[in-house]
């Protein structure tokens, strides 16, 4: 069976809006793909021009590795403690002072009492 057999099928079954986000591309997709991304981000076994050390499936290339959570928020990698708002600070500020109670709470339960 062809996939256009399957696919008639297959798509009796879907929503409107569904199919209508689905888009079957022949073997002419590149021009697609960049409308999308940089031909030099498709991987090179899809027609591209990327080329990763170790080959781009096995790369761990992305936007999620250009960020770092901290406190309450996210920021981009390498920005420094200073930029960080006046809020952020206190409330990081606030997050220790807070453990440091707790902890301070924690050391006098485990004392014992005297007689």
């Amino acid at each position: 069976m062809t996939f256009t057999a399957i696919w008639a099928v297959v798509k009796g079954f879907l929503d409107e809006k569904t199919r209508g986000k689905i888009k079957i591309l022949g073997s002419n997709f590149i021009p697609t793909l960049e409308t999308y991304w940089d031909r030099a981000n498709i991987p090179s076994f899809m027609g591209g021009d990327c080329e990763c050390e170790g080959g781009c499936i096995n790369s761990n290339i992305g936007p999620w590795n250009d960020y770092e959570i901290h406190g309450t928020g996210i920021r981009p990698k390498g920005q420094a403690e200073e930029s960080k708002t006046e809020e952020v600070k206190e409330e990081e500020s606030k997050a220790g002072e807070d453990e440091e109670v707790k902890q301070h709470e924690e050391g006098d339960q485990n004392k014992p009492e005297s007689a």
